[in-house]
């Protein structure tokens, strides 16, 4: 086996600004009794003197305009595991790291080395994701998961890679430091003068848990591979609902489609997971100002989609639309319907252009659809029944459904049907048949091209008809789709045709 440790020193601080540069300095503080302390500092305070480990007091004694906020180990570990969901496009074999402090993910890639073309191809892969989600990190590949996490906690080199020949020698170098010793023993382990893990390996084992504990001596076995290291695999939620936080607050649209592109990685991730795409998800935009209600955006995708890329460009375009009455601090995202969504089957030595027309047009329905409106981006539907004016029904374009249709009628049809019928006057022969239009913009002889076509229906609902329908043509070739209402006896023209 082969593992990868991923550790985010910084994660702290960057669940709360989302890797953006903050112009204004900030810190991070933790109690301790009835004290404050900094627990992590950003570039900009650390340039102006602000260090981790001082107190609140004596940091805004240094630093003036020094943003101080607690800490939320909450949201970091959700933000981790949010990560993780995201990692495991990589390897199905994910662990979040509970083998000591801080945040790491621990990443079994031997099986995955194969899809990603060797330990670089993989490595470049990660770097970029990484890089893309604002991280800063530190990787270390072994073969021993305990090695490859205690190794990460270095602050240097940011990416090493050890084979099982170097691994002891690497851990012997390495401060015993790294096993992050209770407080109380850090005293008296320096007092013996030992320096690295090897140093404190050639002790005498029984002796060291005599003096220090078990929980020293059973660091330093599952770094060496002595004893087994138990690792629950990380399971994925069975319902998406992922929230990110962000500060300063924003209405600025570039900032909000950054967190969101955030949260459609992982819900790319999940639904890959589930060989699943979203057909219905639910985007709240949560105002600074808790006391003002959250802004609801709904998103339904013509077609069932996975890919990040495609939900950005959709909210993309909502967002031209939308005015925040309100600065934002928090997007929340969660499915309410999602489709099975097969892997699509390509064509062998040619390109599938059926496919890739059906998918480009689907994504330009899409888009107009968020521009203008969803009630003006609309297609036809058949319907069953007889009655012309009620034969179809108007829907959302360009759903994927799979739904049985009705039979189309057998009789001719026009595509042209008037908004409601047209009342002519009309002139007919001895057997009833339209013969001569007597007024109108076209008066004159008609031809009969077709018909009668008797349609009788609507009797259920109270909206039942009676008419002869016939195509005709007039002096100027016009053919029209006329008919005869049998209760009236009135005549009506219902349709062209081009």
């Amino acid at each position: 086996m082969l593992w990868m440790s991923l550790r985010l020193p910084e994660l702290a601080l960057e669940s709360l600004t989302r890797g953006q540069e903050l112009a204004q300095p900030l810190a991070l503080s933790r109690a301790e009794g009835r004290r404050e302390f900094l627990c992590a500092v950003s570039p900009e305070a650390r340039r102006q003197g602000v260090r981790p480990g001082q107190s609140v007091t004596a940091a805004r004694a240094v630093c003036a305009g020094l943003e101080v906020r607690p800490r939320d180990e909450a949201r970091e570990r959700a933000q981790l595991e949010a990560l993780a969901l995201i990692m495991q496009r990589f390897s199905p074999e994910l662990v979040i790291d509970r083998l000591g402090s801080g945040s790491a993910l621990l990443i079994e890639i031997g099986r995955s080395l194969v899809h990603f073309d060797g330990e670089a191809g993989l490595l470049a892969r990660v770097e970029d994701l990484l890089a893309r989600l604002g991280h800063d990190y530190r990787i270390v590949i072994a073969p021993r998961a305990a090695a490859a996490s205690l190794l990460s906690r270095l602050p240097a080199p940011r990416v090493r890679s050890i084979g099982a020949t170097a691994l002891d020698q690497a851990l012997d170098r390495a401060p015993w430091l790294i096993l992050e010793p209770e407080p109380a023993i850090l005293g008296p382990l320096d007092l013996l003068g030992l320096e690295t893990l090897g140093d404190l390996r050639r002790l005498p084992r029984a002796g060291l848990r005599a003096r220090f504990g078990d929980e020293l001596a059973q660091g330093l076995a599952l770094a060496y591979g002595e004893i087994p290291a138990d690792l629950p695999r990380f399971r994925p939620p069975d319902r998406f609902r992922q929230r990110i936080d962000w500060w300063p607050p924003t209405r600025r649209s570039s900032s909000l489609l950054f967190a969101a592109k955030r949260l459609f990685d992982l819900l790319e991730s999940w639904l890959e997971g589930r060989s699943t795409g979203l057909i219905f998800g639910r985007l709240d935009f949560v105002p600074a100002d808790r006391r003002i209600a959250p802004m609801a955006m709904a998103l339904r995708p013509r077609r069932a989609l996975r890919e990040a890329k495609a939900l950005v460009d959709l909210l993309g375009h909502k967002l031209e639309r939308l005015r925040l009455d309100a600065e934002i601090d928090r997007l929340e995202l969660r499915v309410e319907a999602e489709r099975s969504l097969l892997p699509e089957q390509g064509l062998l030595f040619a390109e599938d252009h059926e496919t890739c027309w059906n998918r480009e047009a689907i994504g330009l329905i899409d888009r107009l659809a968020h521009r203008l409106g969803e009630s003006r981006v609309l297609s036809p539907r058949l319907e069953a029944d007889h009655r012309p004016e009620r034969a179809y029904s108007w829907r959302r374009a360009g759903l994927d459904e799979d739904e049985d249709l009705p039979d189309p009628p057998r009789g001719r049809r026009p595509l042209d049907l008037e908004e409601r019928p047209l009342r002519l006057e009309l002139e007919c022969d001895d057997l009833g048949h339209p013969r001569r239009l007597a007024a109108g913009r076209e008066p004159g002889p008609l031809r009969c091209l077709a018909g009668p076509e008797r349609l009788a229906s609507g009797w259920w609902d109270g909206q039942d008809i009676v008419r002869d329908y016939y195509v005709v043509e007039t002096v100027t070739g016009a053919r029209w789709w006329i008919f005869q209402d049998r209760t009236s006896g009135f005549w009506y023209r219902h349709g062209l045709f081009s």
